[in-house]
């Protein structure tokens, strides 16, 4: 299955691409021009230049897949234009979501609380893709 993962240059959301290329999935990372790779390195993922600001870049990004994993955040814990902060996490929550729905994806997961990590392994574990306690 092919799997878009959101936020696969961070720490949980590299580890959620590993995971899913483990389990034998085609996964596709979204990353931003600017976007630090190192954490995908050696992970054998298929990157795609989009922003969860950019609608169409979303779109464009899930083409082709049957699932989402949104792991991407702005974590600062302050900026001086809170805005940036709501677009990147509320709007782009929204965006991604549409455009998994606009695109068919039958499933999509998201993180929502912290630690982010716990949500990700009970999701992974629903989808019968991480098989440890």
């Amino acid at each position: 299955m092919k799997i878009l993962v959101t936020g696969a240059t961070g720490f949980v959301g590299s580890a959620v691409a590993r995971i899913l290329t483990d389990a034998g999935h085609s996964v596709r990372v979204l990353v931003r021009p600017s976007s630090d790779l190192k954490n995908i390195h050696g992970i054998d993922v298929e990157p795609v230049q989009g922003d969860l600001t950019d609608p169409v870049s979303l779109r464009t990004a899930l083409k082709g897949c049957l699932g989402l994993f949104h792991v991407a955040a702005d974590y600062r814990l302050w900026v001086p234009d809170p805005d940036e902060i709501y677009k990147a996490n509320v709007q782009g929550t929204e965006n991604i979501i549409n455009a998994a729905l606009d695109a068919g994806s039958p499933g999509y997961a998201t993180q929502a609380v912290w630690p982010p990590l716990d949500l990700t392994v009970t999701v992974l574990r629903r989808m019968k893709i991480l098989r440890f306690p």
